[in-house]
């Protein structure tokens, strides 16, 4: 296509491709709420109602709530928990043995009522 002239003035009208490594900024109002499935239920919410198992990186270790690595989402219910430790599902999403001491911490957390704060 050779461009003559008078059509260099009409170039504007020309679609452009988006850059699509150019993002935009999105206010903190309009962003999607961090959504976790459960491991045993598969209920969706929130992240915050659920108990999280992580598998730490590189020590390959199993602990609650904090950490970097392979994470997996329980809800905090007997049936979902009863669920995950009879048929070993945390240790089949975390990829490693879970200890049973990470089980009796979660009967002991679903034993005693949360504290709404």
């Amino acid at each position: 296509m050779m461009i003559v002239g008078s059509e260099v003035a009409n170039l504007s009208s020309i679609p452009v491709r988006p850059n699509y490594r150019w993002r935009r900024t999105i206010p903190p109002d309009y962003m999607k709420p961090n959504l976790r499935r459960c491991l045993s239920c598969r209920q969706v919410a929130h992240k915050d109602k659920f108990w999280r198992v992580v598998r730490v990186y590189p020590k390959r270790t199993i602990q609650l709530d904090k950490g970097m690595g392979r994470s997996a989402y329980l809800c905090p219910r007997e049936s979902c928990l009863r669920a995950a430790q009879k048929k070993d599902r945390l240790g089949r999403v975390l990829r490693a043995q879970v200890p049973e001491e990470v089980y009796q911490t979660l009967w002991q957390r679903l034993k005693t009522p949360r504290q709404s704060s």
